[in-house]
């Protein structure tokens, strides 16, 4: 019988394990509307706000919501670049065939 109470005890008081190897991630303060309002200013600068936006995407000292923004800044970047080159080689394209018909 006191065999059964203490299976009985042990089963409704189980005994957590510590975690071990538990990461913990570090809090980041989020960041302001201010700080949107310069990091937008400067980032629509021509060439400083693009050394910057690298800069924010891969620099160690970044808060992360701004580093995740400058990385998909910079991809979008990336497209329209692209975009535009495949563009003009097509209106290049185009255009050299509208003039070779002329001359």
């Amino acid at each position: 019988m006191e065999n059964q109470n203490q299976t009985q005890t042990q089963n409704q008081n189980p005994v957590q394990q510590p975690v071990q190897n538990q990461v913990q991630q570090p809090i980041h303060k989020n960041v302001s509307t201010g700080d949107w309002f310069a990091t937008l200013f400067i980032a629509a600068l021509p060439l400083i706000g693009l050394i910057l936006l690298f800069v924010w995407a891969f620099g160690n000292s970044t808060n992360p919501c701004k580093a995740n923004w400058a990385k998909a800044t910079l991809l979008w970047y990336l497209v329209f670049f692209v975009l535009g080159m495949f563009l003009l080689i097509l209106g290049a394209a185009i255009f050299g065939n509208i003039l070779g018909e002329y001359f």
